[in-house]
Order: C-alpha cells, then sequence, then structure tokens
C-alpha cells in the first residue's frame, strides 16, 4: 500500500510513499456499488403515495416584494408567516438585506396572498443564515447563525415583539456564548431547547443541548453521559413529552485514530430527548420503514402525531448529492414510530430543494414550504407551496389550482402547460403571467 503520482512528462507513474504493516482500509470507504445501492435508497425513499396529501403552489398577488432566500426561518403568527434573514444567492453567499431582510406572508384566499414588508425598530440584527427562530407568547427569539459580512456566527438571541415589530438584544443570566449555526430550537411548555449545530469551540458539530426559560429568563446546560451523537443542520419537533431529532451531518471518526475527522456524512438516525426527565433516550428510536439519510430540511408536526417533512439533501463519501424532490412522513403513536414516503399521485409538486422552511398551519390543517435551494441548478427559490393533509373530494382541480395566477379571479380554464403547478382563467392572463412565471416554472 503506498502513494503515487503520475508523471505527465515521462508518461508514468512515480512512487512517493510506501506504508508497510498497515491493516486493508477498503472496510473504511465503501464500494461504488454500495454507494449506489445507498443513492437508490435516497431516490426511492418516498415513492410510496401517501392519499392524505396535496401540493398546491400558492397565488401571490406581490411576488416582487420577496426575495429569494435559502438557511432562512419563518414562524407562523395570526393568520401571516414571517420570515427573517437567509442568503439570496449561492456562490459567493450574498445575505438578503434591505427591506425584505423581515416580511410577512399575509394568508389568503381571494384574491390570494401577499407579502409585506415589516418595518421595525429597535435593535435590529444583523443579516444572517443558518439561525433559529420560535414563538413564545408574543415574541419572536431568533438566535444563533452566521451573520455577515465576516462569516462570523452569532451567541446573541434577539427578541421581536409581534405586536410592535420592535427588535430588542437582553442578556440573560447564564447566556450561552459559543457561536453557533446549523443548530435547532423547540418550545415547550415556557422552555426553548437547542440542540447541536456547528460550534467552532468544540470543533465543528456539536451534541450540546441547552434550554432557556422564558419565564426565568435563564440558560441552563443539559449534562451528563446520555448524550447523543454530534449533529448540525438536522430536523427536530415535538411529540407529546419529547423532542425528537432526525438526520443532518454527523461525524465520521477514523478507527485507527478516534480523534481523527475522516469526513461529514449525512445521518438517517432517529433520537429522542425526554423534555420531563431532561435527559437523551441512549438509543436510536426504532423506525418502521425505510429512511434514507436526510439533511437541510425542516419539519412540521400535526397535533404531534403526524410529522410531515420535505426536501433536503444526502451526500455521501464521494462528494454525491442528492436533493430530494419527495419527503418523509412520521407517524407517532403509542406502538412506536414509522415513516412511510410523502408524495402524491399529481404532477404537482415542489422542485427539488434544500435549506427550505415548511411552517405549520394547524388551524388549517396545511404547511407552507418558502424558498430553498439546488446548487446543481445553481437556483435559488423564492416560490411558495401549500401542504395540504386533508383529503380532497374528487370533483377539485387537479393539483388544488382554482385561483388564477395573474389576475387572482376563480374559474380556471388551462393549467400551464410546463409546471401544471398555476392556472390561468384565459389566454391573455397566461401571457401577461409568464414573464414572472417563467422564474419559478418547473417544466
Amino acid at each position: 500500500m503506498g502513494l503515487e503520482m503520475f508523471d505527465k512528462a515521462q508518461k508514468d507513474w512515480e512512487k512517493l510513499l510506501t506504508f508497510q504493516g498497515l491493516p486493508n482500509c477498503q472496510h473504511l470507504i465503501p464500494s461504488m456499488e454500495e454507494v449506489r445501492k445507498e443513492i437508490n435508497l435516497a431516490k426511492q425513499q418516498g415513492t410510496a403515495v401517501d392519499s392524505r396529501v396535496l401540493w398546491r403552489k400558492m397565488y401571490i398577488s406581490n411576488v416582487e416584494v420577496f426575495s429569494r432566500r435559502h438557511f432562512h426561518t419563518a414562524v407562523l403568527d395570526q393568520g401571516s408567516v414571517i420570515v427573517f434573514g437567509g442568503y439570496t444567492s449561492l456562490e459567493p453567499k450574498e445575505y438578503v438585506s434591505g427591506p425584505s431582510l423581515l416580511c410577512r406572508l399575509k394568508l389568503g384566499s381571494k384574491p390570494g396572498s401577499t407579502w409585506e414588508i415589516i418595518h421595525a425598530t429597535g435593535t435590529i440584527p444583523p443579516q444572517m443564515a443558518h439561525h433559529t427562530a420560535v414563538t413564545y407568547e408574543r415574541g419572536m427569539y431568533v438566535f444563533g447563525g452566521i451573520a455577515d459580512p465576516s462569516v462570523t456566527r452569532i451567541s446573541q438571541m434577539y427578541r421581536l415583539d409581534l405586536d410592535t415589530f420592535e427588535w430588542t438584544a437582553p442578556l440573560y443570566p447564564g447566556q450561552l456564548r459559543a457561536e453557533i449555526s446549523g443548530h435547532s430550537a423547540q418550545v415547550y411548555k415556557n422552555e426553548m431547547i437547542i440542540f447541536g449545530g456547528d460550534l467552532p469551540d468544540c470543533g465543528g458539530n456539536s451534541n450540546f443541548t441547552r434550554i432557556f426559560n422564558f419565564e426565568t429568563n435563564k440558560w441552563s446546560t443539559i449534562t451528563g453521559k446520555k448524550l447523543v451523537p454530534t449533529r448540525h443542520e438536522h430536523m427536530s419537533w415535538i411529540s407529546d413529552s419529547k423532542m425528537y431529532i432526525f438526520g443532518g451531518f454527523g461525524q465520521l471518526v477514523d478507527p485507527y485514530d478516534g480523534s481523527a475527522l475522516i469526513w461529514e456524512e449525512t445521518k438517517s438516525e432517529v433520537y429522542a430527548f425526554d423534555l420531563e426527565k431532561k435527559e437523551w433516550l441512549p438509543q436510536p428510536v426504532d423506525v418502521q420503514g425505510p429512511l434514507a439519510p436526510r439533511s437541510q430540511s425542516q419539519a412540521a408536526c400535526l397535533a404531534g402525531k403526524a410529522v410531515y417533512l420535505f426536501g433536503g439533501i444526502a451526500t455521501t463519501e464521494y462528494d454525491l448529492v442528492t436533493y430530494y424532490e419527495s419527503g418523509i412522513r412520521f407517524s407517532i403513536t403509542d406502538s412506536g414510530v414509522s415513516a412511510t414516503g410523502l408524495t402524491t399521485s399529481e404532477t404537482v409538486c415542489p422542485d427539488a430543494r434544500a435549506g427550505s422552511t415548511l411552517t405549520l398551519d394547524p388551524e388549517n390543517r396545511r404547511a407552507i414550504l418558502i424558498g430553498g435551494y439546488n446548487a446543481k441548478r445553481l437556483c435559488v427559490f423564492g416560490d411558495v407551496w401549500e401542504l395540504s393533509v386533508t383529503k380532497r373530494s374528487k370533483n377539485e382541480p387537479d393539483g388544488g389550482i382554482s385561483i388564477c395566477a395573474f389576475c387572482g379571479k376563480e374559474n380556471i380554464l388551462r393549467k400551464c402547460s410546463g409546471c401544471k403547478a398555476v392556472g390561468y382563467c384565459n389566454a391573455e392572463c397566461q401571457k401577461s403571467g409568464w414573464k414572472e412565471h417563467k422564474k419559478d416554472c418547473k417544466k
């Protein structure tokens, strides 16, 4: 076993180093056949039809107000989705800035939903991405992330008053000083639970578990031997008294040197945190059904029993990247956790993407998908999709389209022949609306 270099001038191989006495390392790197099996499993994930879901592209009457973005946050507040931050491009990454840094989507049906710029005051956060946002009572709490312009991670927490739209940046006892990004945040009772993320102080991925109490305004840290593996850019949700995490990027460690990181790989395990006992369950959750590795997606939990997620990516040791255009539905019952594919029998669904948000609107039994990116297509998305989790009637139009994508009137007569995700009431509206629609049309 050795290290060789091909000399183009001599048209021959030159041996540089020879390693003696080392065991065969083929077991460290999977064969291409194993990689293909893994990729095929990833592609098959989500091929099963779940008849309880239906995608519909939402009609937005003023799409020009909203900047395309990925790795932003979105929360539901009184019939609106409040969106903050994110990147607006791929490489070089440019941050969403200016008026559209903070905006809200006012959900409606006639003539459609509208974007609205929020003119906030106070201690306004910097442009950022890879942060988290949760709501508690009448406040939106933004924590962590990567900030412009020096690509530094943030340890500060910001609060937005959802009535006055005033930002504050209070300092609390036990404030988490470590800079963090790509973590998850969930609210249980009067607490916010932070898990994982990319912490440079910890050498990268972490299994940091921190809790912020909204009533006492104090931070605490979960310690002990029962800790789960490190993760970042994973998915999380709460069901009953447990917080679940799924997927994300984890470290693959060299078995000959336990401290050496070989590479990061996408994971497929599910772990659970007992929110009452404040401890992690020692073993991964036994999930019935196939689960392919997935990261950079977001989960929406309905009534604590059904969890929906869409998109994301999977990577292998050979840097092969798969962008998902399917999703997963987790079912959580007293007998355990099961997973099924989340697709529909219709051709209407969002493009494959990662870094989008999926915000639950439980009152209307739907989830709102906003933005995302696909580096293979060199695309950053600004479209909005509605995932309905209620069965539709047989008489409902294909794809749930009922409003003209240009004028907002009902009575659809024709659909876009490219994506079949939007409809128009006549040829004139279709011609007028094409200029804007062609940016997002899935042909």
